[in-house]
């Protein structure tokens, strides 16, 4: 099969739409249900933010952590969508390729934090929340 140069440079119109990518509105989806989820378990005192960068957000407030969250997910996916136009082919397979490396560091993490939730429940992070969620 050959291609030409003019068939590289060339995407489809399609991949060219205005429109949003459906792999980077799944993204947003996967990280905004991680946030809220995040937020949901702090809130309830049941859980503690694993990644201590975020840790470090969430020690400052909920609002700032939930700031600093969102514009960690909603900037590189503008970012994506604008350099999208002009690599779409790239820029889909980088979404793709996120979202499954997401969603198995996420997994990952949840089998974590279970399997040591099982084996020492006292010192669960599901039983000793270590954040004043008021930023004190």
């Amino acid at each position: 099969m050959s291609h030409t140069a003019e068939h590289f440079a060339q995407p489809r119109a399609e991949e060219l739409s205005d429109s949003i990518a459906k792999e980077t509105w799944l993204l947003a989806f996967i990280c905004i249900v991680d946030m809220v989820s995040t937020v949901w378990l702090l809130g309830a005192n049941t859980a503690t933010e694993a990644n201590p960068i975020m840790r470090f957000y969430v020690e400052l407030g909920l609002p700032t952590f939930i700031a600093v969250k969102s514009l960690l997910i909603f900037a590189p996916l503008y970012l994506l969508e604008l350099i999208r136009r002009k690599r779409p082919r790239f820029i889909v397979g980088l979404l793709r390729a996120a979202i499954a490396g997401y969603l198995i560091v996420y997994g990952l993490g949840v089998v974590q934090v279970n399997n040591a939730s099982a084996a020492s429940p006292a010192n669960s992070a599901f039983t000793s929340p270590e954040f004043d969620l008021d930023g004190r």
